[in-house]
């Protein structure tokens, strides 16, 4: 997610841009400038402002695409952050954000503490595509007799396959 200011998509523009039109889409605004993560109003303020401009996503022929965003990618210092800024207000009443944000991914590839993005994974329309070349296997070299047992007491594990990951529809 990190380099898709600069990852290209079918249509040869950057999958995060501020103008694109897709057929009859009319502009797709999925790069938003938020106002902070440094209080839980500006986290709530940005995550209400995703969920309106995802709501108003359309398909190649002007059609809304009816886009529920469902989870929060982030980076692990944000995770805390965010967390905390959907958690029931002091007099218990759960936060309308917090019934819409269904997860929290912290990931380690994202390297700007102050980027987080919002998606929705429960469309049939994906942002983001994982091809599986060769499906995981696992692997030991667990054998007395191999040499990394015998001769460095060592058993290794892991995990052999291939895969390759890409953008697909930036709505």
């Amino acid at each position: 997610l990190d380099t898709g200011d600069v990852s290209k998509t079918f249509d040869d523009v950057a999958f995060f841009a501020s103008t694109r039109e897709i057929g009859e889409s009319g502009n797709i605004d999925n790069k938003l400038t938020g106002s902070g993560v440094d209080t839980d109003a500006h986290i709530l303020a940005d995550i209400n402002a995703g969920i309106i401009a995802m709501s108003q996503f359309r398909d190649d022929r002007g059609e809304p695409l009816e886009l529920t965003p469902d989870t929060v990618v982030c980076p692990f210092a944000l995770e805390l952050k965010i967390r905390n800024a959907l958690l029931p207000t002091v007099i218990g009443a759960p936060r309308p954000e917090a019934q819409q944000i269904r997860a929290i991914v912290p990931s380690a590839r994202l390297t700007d503490p102050d980027d987080w993005y919002l998606v929705c994974t429960t469309s049939v329309l994906k942002p983001i595509i994982l091809q599986v070349r060769k499906a995981p296997e696992f692997v030991s070299l667990d054998k007395p007799d191999s040499p990394e047992a015998f001769m460095r007491r060592r058993f290794l594990y892991g995990v052999d396959c291939r895969f390759g990951c890409g953008f697909l529809d930036p709505r």
